[in-house]
């Protein structure tokens, strides 16, 4: 599984859609065997949607990100899992240990994990999509439940 943090100096970037680099780690049976930094600053939007899609992404760990790119990573089947912060080791330490949903890792203001400690990730599908999900609930990483939210 690829896994992607968009990280500046040295935690992870507080808004996605300006992140200067981008953390890109391979895991296998949950151990890191891999992990590169890609250059970020000069992609639009639709380009870093389109650029994590290219280096074969499948979840995002990230702070703050717009719904419009939120929205264009699910679409391209790229699972987000936002309003999160920290040091990028210790997230990415956390990730694997099952440990997003706890109170550190949440972005200072932000309720992002539900009552049973699941991290709330984002909006997922807007809802003008009848019978999709609006909002999607993990449990920090893959395998995580979808449910409505009112």
């Amino acid at each position: 599984m690829r896994l992607a943090i968009p990280i500046w100096a040295g935690r992870v970037s507080p808004v996605f859609d300006v992140a200067g680099q981008l953390l890109v780690v391979d895991l296998r049976e949950d151990k890191e065997v891999a992990r590169e930094v890609h250059p970020t600053h000069a992609l639009s939007l639709h380009r870093r949607a389109e650029f994590l899609s290219e280096l074969g992404v499948e979840v995002l760990v990230c702070g703050a990100i717009s719904q419009s790119l939120e929205l264009a990573l699910v679409d391209k089947g790229i699972r987000v899992i936002a309003r999160i912060s920290g040091e990028a080791v210790d997230v990415l330490r956390a990730f694997l240990a099952n440990r997003l949903g706890e109170a550190a890792y949440r972005m200072p203001g932000c309720h992002s994990a539900t009552d049973d400690g699941r991290v709330r990730s984002g909006r997922g599908r807007n809802r003008r999509r009848a019978g999709r999900a609006r909002s999607t609930s993990f449990d920090g990483r893959l395998g995580g439940q979808r449910r409505n939210i009112p």
